[in-house]
């Protein structure tokens, strides 16, 4: 496993805020976090007030021709006993009653987030779309929280090269997280940096527990 650079770009920390508070109206307080910035707390470590533990977090960042990318944040957990089937359905109520008190707060500090990540790459970027959900999958019997928004600017376009990953340089994955970065149809990887996880015919996949990202890292270039 490769060790993180003393020295991160600050576009991780417009990521980490991002899941940190993606998680936190959703699944309640954040257990206390390492000293440097890190998503180590968060999937398995977030503990909701409605009792429901999260086993795994993905997050899918699809990227369009234009630079632009939809992400998805899901958050996983496994529906085995009864309490947390319970505490799932009332989180999973709470959220289709009273959407917004959930993406309110996410898109007001997404919006925040995305312009520290402006900042720091030099491109126009702005935020919107956010949604959230709740829903059942099987087999087996999950609980997932999803929260979708739309990135504007996401990542850099020249000519018909896309550069993906500046605006999260240096991410940090915890064990349970895992990024996928997915791309449109006609395009393919010239570079990818480091050598991910799984290869798909239109996604790169890195886990948690087995990639750490450097300056620099992630980066995907399509062509």
């Amino acid at each position: 496993m490769r060790k993180r650079s003393p020295n991160r770009f600050v576009g991780v920390v417009s990521a980490l805020l991002l899941l940190s508070l993606v998680a936190g109206p959703a699944l309640g307080a954040v257990t206390s976090a390492p000293s440097s910035p890190s998503t180590a707390q968060l999937g398995g470590g977030v503990v909701s007030q409605q009792g429901v533990d999260t086993d795994s977090v993905r997050l899918i960042v699809s990227v369009e021709e234009n630079g632009s990318a939809t992400w998805t944040v899901q958050y996983w957990t496994r529906l085995d006993d009864e309490n947390t089937t319970a505490a799932f359905e009332s989180l999973q109520g709470d959220i289709e009653s009273r959407p917004s008190n959930f993406t309110d707060r996410f898109a007001s500090r997404m919006r925040s987030t995305v312009r520290t990540a402006e900042n720091a790459t030099d491109r126009e970027m702005n935020a919107s779309g956010f949604a959230v959900q709740a829903e059942r999958r099987t087999p087996p019997d999950y609980g997932v929280i999803v929260y979708t928004f739309r990135w504007n600017g996401f990542a850099a376009v020249d000519g018909e090269t896309i550069r993906v990953g500046d605006a999260i340089e240096g991410l940090f994955l915890d064990e349970r997280t895992r990024l996928v970065i997915e791309w449109p149809t006609g395009y393919a990887t010239t570079d990818v940096d480091p050598t991910p996880d799984e290869r798909r015919n239109d996604a790169v996949v890195w886990r948690g527990a087995e990639t750490s990202f450097v300056s620099g890292e992630p980066s995907v270039v399509l062509g």
